[in-house]
């Protein structure tokens, strides 16, 4: 029984359903769609209404950007790292719709960023969705490092093997540390109160067409989801250096056997 992580080939089903959500945001997000938001924001007036949906397109599209990126380092990081023992990935319907989802509903968010109430609205509903699938995911993520560290337990009682699995030892305790004990929950959560907040100036806006209260819940938007993802890639920094020092120390020990086995 040897620790050696093989999640990518047990966990295709899952990278499909990721490649499908990424496959959406091209269909939805059109060259015609980016050309006619273009021609849109030239003409928009120079008003802080016009200014606020500029700064809101922006960053929705960034947001895009960073859950392919995101999505792909989680992949990458988890595949490499865990080994669990007697453990089926999850690659059902469930895990299909939820990443799908995820894909359409972002670019769903870029169009309905014209409008403060359409998009805090969909927002809402979309950080619900991300809260549920985050909380289900991060279950399969707890109940992998808790499998792995069982496959670890066996392999350390093996003298010849502790030097190569004790770099796997620290590495899943740095992910345990990122994916378990950091308080996510909490931030999507604070994130869907002020999303709520902003929800409810621009159904004051809408009613009462009073714009400083479309601009203010686009600011509340902004500036929420701007700290909210600031948290997070200051989290996802720290994981990156951390994991990075014990890759590193891996990859020679790897390099090191190979050379050993080769001389023999």
């Amino acid at each position: 029984m040897i620790y050696k992580p093989d999640l990518r080939e047990r966990s295709k089903g899952i990278i499909r359903a990721r490649n499908w959500g990424i496959r959406i945001i091209p269909i939805f997000v059109g060259l015609s769609f980016l050309a006619s938001e273009y021609n849109r924001i030239k003409n928009i007036l120079p008003d802080l209404m016009g200014y606020s949906y500029i700064a809101i397109f922006c960053l929705t599209g960034i947001l895009i950007f960073l859950w392919i990126w995101a999505t792909q380092r989680d992949f990458d990081l988890l595949f490499k790292w865990l080994d669990p023992k007697d453990y089926s990935t999850p690659s059902t319907l469930i895990e299909t719709l939820l990443i799908v989802g995820n894909g359409l509903f972002l670019c769903i968010l870029l169009y309905s960023a014209r409008d403060p109430l359409l998009y805090g609205s969909l927002f809402t509903v979309y950080s619900l969705a991300v809260l549920i699938s985050d909380k289900y995911a991060r279950s399969h993520v707890e109940k992998g490092i808790s499998k792995s560290r069982e496959r670890i337990e066996i392999e350390l009682k093996k003298d010849e093997n502790k030097e190569r699995i004790l770099p796997y030892v620290d590495g899943i305790e740095i992910l345990e540390d990122y994916y378990v004990k950091r308080p996510h929950i909490i931030r999507h959560i604070t994130l869907m109160i002020f999303c709520c907040i902003g929800l409810g100036m621009a159904i004051y806006w809408k009613i009462r067409d009073a714009s400083g209260y479309g601009v203010g819940a686009y600011m509340i938007y902004f500036i929420s989801i701007f700290v909210s993802e600031i948290v997070i890639a200051y989290w996802r920094i720290q994981r990156d250096y951390k994991i990075g020092q014990h890759e590193a120390k891996l990859t020679e020990i790897i390099r090191m056997n190979n050379i050993s086995k080769d001389a023999k």
